[in-house]
Protein backbone atom coordinates (compact mmCIF):
# COMPACT_ATOMS: atom_id res chain seq x y z
CA UNK A 1 0.00 0.00 0.00
CA UNK A 2 2.85 2.30 0.88
CA UNK A 3 4.76 1.66 -2.08
CA UNK A 4 1.19 2.59 -4.33
CA UNK A 5 1.08 5.59 -2.26
CA UNK A 6 4.03 6.53 -3.49
CA UNK A 7 4.14 6.41 -7.00
CA UNK A 8 0.72 8.21 -6.76
CA UNK A 9 2.29 10.82 -5.22
CA UNK A 10 5.54 10.58 -7.90
CA UNK A 11 2.86 11.11 -10.53
CA UNK A 12 1.14 13.52 -9.21
CA UNK A 13 4.59 16.01 -8.61
CA UNK A 14 5.49 15.30 -12.19
CA UNK A 15 2.92 16.44 -13.39
CA UNK A 16 2.19 19.36 -11.06
CA UNK A 17 5.95 20.51 -11.64
CA UNK A 18 5.48 21.96 -15.16
CA UNK A 19 1.76 22.99 -14.22
CA UNK A 20 4.27 25.33 -12.10
CA UNK A 21 5.47 27.90 -15.19
CA UNK A 22 2.03 27.90 -16.69
CA UNK A 23 0.10 29.01 -13.53
CA UNK A 24 2.56 31.69 -13.10
CA UNK A 25 2.32 32.96 -16.73
CA UNK A 26 -1.70 32.80 -16.22
CA UNK A 27 -1.38 34.74 -13.03
CA UNK A 28 1.22 37.05 -14.72
CA UNK A 29 -1.36 37.70 -17.74
CA UNK A 30 -4.37 37.76 -15.34
CA UNK A 31 -2.26 40.50 -13.60
CA UNK A 32 -1.35 42.11 -16.66
CA UNK A 33 -5.17 42.15 -17.79
CA UNK A 34 -5.84 43.70 -14.30
CA UNK A 35 -3.63 46.38 -14.55
CA UNK A 36 -4.38 47.22 -18.20
CA UNK A 37 -8.19 47.69 -16.64
CA UNK A 38 -7.42 49.93 -14.25
CA UNK A 39 -5.26 52.19 -16.07
CA UNK A 40 -7.86 51.81 -18.51
CA UNK A 41 -10.84 52.75 -16.00
CA UNK A 42 -8.24 55.55 -14.53
CA UNK A 43 -7.96 57.51 -17.70
CA UNK A 44 -12.01 57.18 -18.12
CA UNK A 45 -12.45 58.85 -14.42
CA UNK A 46 -9.72 61.96 -15.51
CA UNK A 47 -11.47 62.16 -18.72
CA UNK A 48 -15.33 62.74 -17.19
CA UNK A 49 -13.43 64.98 -14.36
CA UNK A 50 -12.31 67.20 -17.19
CA UNK A 51 -15.41 67.03 -19.47
CA UNK A 52 -17.46 67.93 -16.07
CA UNK A 53 -15.30 71.17 -16.15
CA UNK A 54 -15.26 71.71 -19.52
CA UNK A 55 -19.20 72.11 -18.85
CA UNK A 56 -19.38 74.18 -15.65
CA UNK A 57 -17.25 76.84 -17.66
CA UNK A 58 -19.52 76.33 -20.24
CA UNK A 59 -22.71 76.79 -18.27
CA UNK A 60 -21.00 79.66 -16.62
CA UNK A 61 -20.09 81.02 -19.87
CA UNK A 62 -24.28 80.87 -20.47
CA UNK A 63 -25.31 82.49 -17.52
CA UNK A 64 -23.16 85.65 -18.46
CA UNK A 65 -24.38 85.89 -21.70
CA UNK A 66 -28.26 85.42 -20.50
CA UNK A 67 -27.35 87.89 -17.46
CA UNK A 68 -25.76 90.10 -19.98
CA UNK A 69 -28.78 89.85 -22.59
CA UNK A 70 -31.42 90.36 -20.05
CA UNK A 71 -30.27 93.50 -18.39
CA UNK A 72 -29.33 94.85 -22.16
CA UNK A 73 -33.45 94.14 -23.31
CA UNK A 74 -33.99 92.52 -26.49
CA UNK A 75 -31.51 92.55 -29.23
CA UNK A 76 -32.44 93.73 -32.20
CA UNK A 77 -32.27 91.81 -35.68
CA UNK A 78 -29.83 92.47 -37.75
CA UNK A 79 -29.95 95.16 -40.48
CA UNK A 80 -30.82 93.41 -43.82
CA UNK A 81 -28.96 95.16 -46.95
CA UNK A 82 -28.69 94.69 -50.34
Amino acid sequence: MAHLLKKIILVLAVLAIPAGPIVARADSTADARAEATYKDADAVLHEAIEIQKHLEAQDQAIERILARVASDGPIPPPAVTG
